[in-house]
């Protein structure tokens, strides 16, 4: 894994990679050597790489991140940044590889008694994906809302790179890129086999959803930037659709008690 390697070699090796992991993470000894000498090494030379190499590094990390989880727990902030990073790129591909990464997070490292630690940081991820998703909310639907829901959850912002883009319009688009791919990380979240149960904070995500949906064209002006913000809105209301299948195929049952709740969702 070399810096001045082109990207389809890249790809290639990262290929290779992940079948040896695969593989060795069978064999506990070979494991055990694996993970304590050689993974953090490689991750290490993999968030080196230059840009044009960002879908071989991300499916690497994904990789290591899998096969070897608790080998990656002492690069997890700058794994997180480096994700985050490739959240804004435009294509398609790239992004939900993004997403499904930064989904990896809360179960790196050593878990502790009883799978603390992994239960705590992925309540942790979810709030503040929670967060964000709700400023990032609040500015996509900004003058469209007579009550604004500001959500008080325990959760910080998730901490996004800080956007370049100064116009109006580049900002909103930038603003409905990133509500779609934190949402994709919540949904994939939801979607994965955790080792250790975890508290889904399920209120607060149907909060985040009838938010969403709570918001139709007619709410929204037709001068200035409102017309932008009405082309957004369908796209904007499928993800808070998919977040909620995540949700409700992630519980199933245990969202009877908000049966009221979901039966109003739907003729919105």
């Amino acid at each position: 894994l070399q810096s001045q390697d082109p990207p389809a070699t890249m790809e290639l090796a990262v290929l290779v990679l992940r079948d040896l992991l695969r593989s060795s993470a069978q064999l506990p000894e070979v494991a055990r050597d694996i993970g304590t000498n050689h993974i953090p090494g490689l991750l290490t030379s993999l968030l080196a790489l230059k840009v044009e190499c960002q879908l071989p590094v991300l499916e690497g990390c994904q990789a290591c991140m899998t096969f070897y989880p608790r080998a990656c727990g002492s690069l997890r902030g700058k794994l997180a940044t480096y994700f985050l990073s490739c959240m804004d790129a435009e294509t398609p591909h790239l992004q939900q590889l993004a997403c499904e990464c930064y989904a990896l997070l809360p179960s790196l490292g050593a878990g502790f008694a009883q799978g603390l630690k992994y239960r705590e940081s992925w309540e942790q991820q979810a709030h503040s994906l929670l967060a964000t998703l709700h400023r990032l909310l609040g500015r996509l639907y900004e003058g469209a809302e007579t009550e604004p829901l500001h959500y008080d959850g325990p959760g910080e912002e998730v901490p996004l790179p800080p956007s370049r883009r100064e116009e109006q319009a580049a900002s909103l688009l930038l603003a409905k890129h990133r509500f779609a791919a934190l949402a994709k990380c919540l949904c994939r979240m939801l979607r994965n086999d955790f080792g250790t149960p975890v508290a889904v904070p399920a209120q607060a995500i149907l909060d985040l959803v009838c938010r969403a949906l709570d918001v139709s064209v007619k709410s929204m002006s037709w001068f200035g930037d409102g017309p932008l913000r009405m082309l957004l809105l369908p796209s904007i209301h499928l993800e808070a659709l998919d977040l909620l299948a995540a949700l409700i195929l992630a519980c199933g049952p245990r969202l009877v008690r908000f049966g009221g709740a979901l039966c109003r969702l739907f003729p919105q």
